[in-house]
């Protein structure tokens, strides 16, 4: 994530450092008990978003690409609920079931963020026993990156499916956007806690689903 140049200047940095800040090998004195941090809790947010922001580029698995299957998901939902479009009254319980799977559909592919979270828990926890970042700056630059992409993840499953093949009450667009974003947001916020509890990210994956089949089969 560094251009060459940074790195040949790290690295002449270090070389050229006097030695009483420099360990020597097989020093024995002991260790801080807390790591010390030469930047601030801003410029590490900033660095770690443009970090996440690259790696959710590169990797559609988190954000981008589950946006493009809750759009053809829903939308196939949407198409075959189609006759739910008519508002009268013996298309009530359609309609309701097509909530009921644009709400369900989505949230389940939340088991995907459940390994990619565990993966990537890893590396964090090594940079911040390093002294490489703060936990509140991880925690700040992951909610940053995730409010937005939720809610563009949001307008992907509902637009054209709800809106454009269910013909849903336009004027309540903002009102169920806001309710499908926080119900989004709370399944990604298990599937990150669940990605913390189990070392094993398939234990995890299966906690997850178990949540989310509670929440199908009484919500």
């Amino acid at each position: 994530f560094s251009s060459q140049k940074h790195v040949d200047m790290v690295l002449n940095a270090w070389a050229n450092a006097p030695a009483s800040n420099k360990m020597k090998a097989g020093s024995t004195a002991p260790l801080p008990e807390r790591p010390t941090y030469n930047t601030g809790i801003v410029t590490q947010t900033t660095a770690l978003i443009k970090r996440h922001m690259k790696l959710t580029i590169r990797d559609p698995t988190m954000y981008t690409g589950r946006m493009l299957m809750f759009m053809f998901a829903c939308s196939f939902f949407a198409v075959i609920y189609v006759k739910s479009r008519d508002r009268e009254q013996d298309q009530i319980f359609n309609k309701l079931w097509l909530v009921v799977w644009l709400l369900s559909v989505p949230s389940c592919l939340g088991v995907i963020v459940v390994y990619a979270y565990n993966i990537e828990s890893f590396s964090i926890r090594r940079e911040i026993k390093n002294g490489m970042i703060r936990p509140a700056a991880y925690l700040i630059s992951n909610l940053l990156i995730q409010l937005p992409l939720l809610l563009i993840a949001s307008i992907f499953a509902i637009s054209v499916s709800g809106y454009g093949i269910g013909n849903f009450e336009g004027d309540n667009y903002f009102k169920f956007l806001f309710m499908y974003f926080v119900t989004l947001w709370s399944f990604e916020a298990m599937a990150q806690t669940l990605s913390l509890v189990f070392a094993n990210p398939l234990l995890g994956m299966l906690g997850f689903l178990e949540f989310w089949f509670c929440n199908f089969l009484f919500a």
